[in-house]
């Protein structure tokens, strides 16, 4: 197998071909993901972990959408390969579901790793060498997405990354009708709480000044 470093995007990248096979159910072949972190999530967490990344992994963990120059799409075949190519796609990368791999849950897992080795002063050129760019695209477009879906976990540990990054936060834009929905729900769900707070503070104070005057009547017997 080749391997050649890729300067256009910041990555390490292999001339690997695999073959696309796509079913059904896995419209967006993503089943080529879940047999990577089979294979590659594991070593890739120890070495966050350790604060070094040593190992080819990023186009399989850190997926992004292609890497655009000039209009022209660049990088190897296995960057082509394992490039979300769509909003549908990333989406789908979230909920897509499989029997033993979560790929939502193993990225989430990675981004809280990379966003503590940050926050604890290891710097980002050390921590994940030269795919730096592409560490920075993928929480980019996951943390968009995860806004749009509202996934409040997803989009948080993606957020902190980027600002652990320096990375300009994006513009908020209009939210998808299930977000609005879920945003209404949880401010209504708010609301409820505070009722409530507000009901259970009203009882204490009938109960205390019940108290009062049972207290004062029988003082005066």
């Amino acid at each position: 197998m080749k391997r050649y470093l890729q300067g256009g995007e910041g990555s390490s990248e292999s001339d690997e071909e695999e073959p696309v096979i796509r079913a059904a159910s896995d419209p967006h072949n993503l089943g080529r993901f879940v047999a990577k972190h089979v294979v590659y999530f594991s070593q890739a967490m120890e070495e966050l972990r350790a604060g070094r990344k040593s190992s080819c992994w990023s186009w399989y963990l850190l997926p992004t959408p292609p890497f655009i120059k000039n209009n022209v799409e660049v990088g190897s075949g296995t960057n082509r390969m394992y490039a979300l190519r769509t909003e549908e796609e990333t989406k789908e990368y979230l909920t897509f579901k499989h029997p033993t791999v979560s790929l939502r849950t193993n990225y989430l897992e990675m981004m809280r790793v990379v966003a503590l080795q940050l926050t604890e002063g290891v710097s980002p050129t050390r921590l994940m060498g030269i795919d730096v760019p592409r560490l920075k695209a993928s929480a980019a477009n996951f943390e968009r997405v995860a806004r749009q879906q509202a996934d409040p976990e997803m989009r948080a540990a993606c957020a902190e990354v980027m600002d652990r990054l320096e990375m300009p936060r994006p513009i908020e834009a209009p939210l998808a009708p299930a977000a609005k929905a879920a945003e209404a729900d949880e401010a209504a769900e708010d609301d409820e709480d505070d009722e409530d707070d507000e009901d259970d503070e009203d009882d204490e104070d009938d109960e205390a000044a019940a108290e009062q005057e049972l207290e004062e009547q029988r003082s005066a017997e």
